[in-house]
């Protein structure tokens, strides 16, 4: 599974797959990282809730089902 995750996130052709990615890797390894750090001090809250606005914003694009390859959103042209 990791290493099918990994080729895919290097696959220029399987780019589209990327927010898809993002949003299970958050769910499966930043999450619940952040979630046992906050137990154990409340003050990295903030660091939960950017992980939290960071899954959405990916949620928002693998819904969306477009990729903007361009860098910083700038077309090449």
């Amino acid at each position: 599974m990791i290493l099918e995750t990994d080729q895919a996130l290097m696959d220029r052709e399987r780019s589209n797959e990327l927010p898809k990615l993002q949003v299970s890797f958050i769910d499966s390894i930043c999450m619940p990282i952040y979630e046992a750090i906050v137990q154990v001090s409340p003050n990295f809250e903030p660091l939960l809730k950017g992980c939290k606005r960071n899954r959405t914003c990916w949620l928002i694009l693998s819904e969306n089902g477009e990729v903007d390859h361009s860098l910083y959103g700038l077309n090449d042209e």
